[in-house]
């Protein structure tokens, strides 16, 4: 029986600067360290160590237990299942994570009252919500049944209580950006103590945020519904400053472009009143529930908007994305370590299809077509 010729080798992977990056490991216990570390800097066949010399760029001599490697996110995985392995994730010096701020959220004794039902007054089954009786979102607050007010305890006689709640991470130096029908930059769930404003628009007022050298001369006092908000980048200089590399400044010039219609407002982005202004509420809700003074779970976030897909100042949600890629790569610019950026895009499409009775129709989707005949 003779072997076939076809026979392809193992592919080698080629590991570059652009694919690997700093990784601490963490092994069990000391007595671990000098085994896993001398796996790791050698080629072997080990489950659970990377099959390639890797890169020591700190022994960290002063600990017992970790070191810095430079390796890809598949062999940091691959690491990770090692029996001696404790722990394996990017750099902390590096990449900073979040610190537990344990921030009370009023700064005072506010007033929960229990919600009324249709049941009998003050009546309510242990299976709803789990048994916490306040807005939905702090029942993620301290976890599940712990969370107050209105435990799972004593209720059925209580209909207020007077407290504050304590999070333990409030999403400050975080951006936020809503991808959604416009936020009402005047609603009382964005205003801070001190009186600002905190919703900013990505197309409007991110360039101002990252470039700011870019807007010498170029700023106006801005006024929505006929309050005023403060000083805010020049709205046609804002929209030139993504199609335009010429007015940036040299570091930001790189980054691409995107062309931004001139129907694309603040009175579009924030107004409740005015040509384009805001129909829906739906970005709003979404701002509300994941930064508003209240019913924000991260109500020390930074609130970006983006509204879409609405009205004649028309975006789609790819620029709307791009734009976002945009902004995080000027921020990596702009900041010694750049704030992180998360979007929420709670939006989508729908399409009826026609019904009239003997009609035929024909219909495409995803690259399949299908015949039907209306019924009525």
């Amino acid at each position: 029986m003779e072997l076939s010729d076809n026979i392809e080798d193992t592919p080698i992977i080629e590991y570059t600067p652009d694919t690997v990056d700093e990784y601490i490991v963490v092994v069990n216990l000391p007595e671990d360290w000098e085994e896993v570390h001398n796996y790791i800097i050698n080629e072997n066949e080990i489950d659970g160590i990377p099959n390639r010399k890797i890169e020591c760029t700190n022994d960290k001599i002063f600990s017992l237990r970790s070191s810095i490697y430079k390796m890809s996110k598949e062999e940091a995985d691959i690491l990770k299942t090692h029996s001696k392995v404790e722990n394996v994730e990017l750099n902390p010096e590096k990449y900073p994570q979040p610190e537990s701020l344990f921030s009370l959220k009023f700064r005072k004794d506010v007033a929960f009252n229990k919600p009324r039902y249709t049941a009998a007054l003050d009546s309510e089954t242990t299976s709803h919500t789990n048994s916490i009786r306040s807005n939905w979102s702090h029942m993620f607050v301290n976890g599940g049944q712990t969370s107050s007010p209105f435990q799972g305890v004593g209720i059925t006689t209580t209909t207020k209580v007077d407290e504050d709640i304590l999070f333990s991470l409030t999403g400050k130096g975080v951006d936020a950006v809503i991808i959604d029908s416009g936020v009402s930059i005047l609603h009382p769930e964005f205003i801070a103590d001190d009186g600002t404003y905190r919703v900013r628009d990505v197309l409007l007022d991110g360039p101002y945020k990252v470039d700011p050298a870019a807007f010498s001369g170029y700023t106006q006092t801005v006024t929505i519904d006929g309050v005023t908000i403060g000083t805010r980048a020049q709205e046609s200089r804002a929209l030139e400053w993504w199609s335009d590399t010429s007015i940036r400044s040299a570091a930001f010039q790189s980054l691409g472009t995107l062309t931004i219609s001139s129907l694309y407002t603040r009175i579009h982005a924030h107004s409740k009143n005015g040509t384009n202004s805001i129909n829906d509420s739906h970005g709003t809700c979404c701002a509300s529930q994941i930064g508003g003074r209240w019913h924000g779970l991260a109500f020390e976030c930074n609130l970006w908007n983006i509204r879409i897909n609405f009205g004649d100042g028309f975006v789609s949600s790819a620029t709307a994305l791009n734009a976002c890629a945009i902004f995080h790569d000027a921020k990596k610019i702009a900041q010694d370590v750049a704030d992180p950026t998360l979007i929420n895009n709670s939006y989508g499409s729908s399409l009826t299809t026609e019904n009239t009775s003997g009609q035929t129709y024909t219909i495409g989707y995803r690259g399949n077509t299908q015949t039907y005949t209306g019924t009525g």
